[in-house]
C-alpha cells in the first residue's frame, strides 16, 4: 500500500503534467509562497530547506521567462530580488520576498482566469 505522501506526490505530478503552462506558473508561485510562509510563521528546523526549495522554484520561474521583452526583464529583476532576500534567511527579508511573490501569484492567477481574446 502506498503511503499518503506518495499519493500526494503522484497527484501533484499528474496535476503539473496535465496543466497548461500558465497554470503551472501559477502553481509554482503558490508553492513558493507556501514554503516562505512556513519559514516565517513558525521556527521550523527545516526552515533553511524550505527557503532553498523556494529559491529553486524562483530559479525555475526565472528560466521560464523570455529574454526579449521589457516585462520579462522586469520580472527577472523581481525574482532576483526575492532570491537574494531569501538567501539571508532573515525573517524580515523573507517577508519582503513573500510580499512580492504573493503579488505576482495574484496577478498571474487573475491573468490565467481571464477569457482568451
Amino acid at each position: 500500500m502506498l503511503s499518503r505522501k506518495k499519493h500526494i506526490q503522484d497527484y501533484s505530478r499528474i496535476q503539473v503534467q496535465t496543466s497548461t503552462h500558465a497554470r503551472v506558473i501559477c502553481m509554482l508561485h503558490e508553492k513558493c509562497e507556501q514554503l516562505i510562509r512556513q519559514t516565517i510563521d513558525r521556527e521550523d528546523p527545516d526552515s533553511r530547506s524550505h527557503l532553498d526549495n523556494a529559491q529553486n522554484i524562483i530559479v525555475q520561474l526565472e528560466r521560464s521567462l523570455a529574454d526579449n521583452d521589457q516585462v520579462s526583464k522586469s520580472l527577472y529583476l523581481l525574482y532576483d530580488y526575492c532570491y537574494c532576500s531569501l538567501e539571508s534567511g532573515i525573517s524580515a527579508d523573507s517577508r519582503k520576498a513573500l510580499q512580492v511573490i504573493s503579488s505576482l501569484r495574484e496577478t498571474f492567477n487573475r491573468l490565467n482566469k481571464r477569457p482568451e481574446n
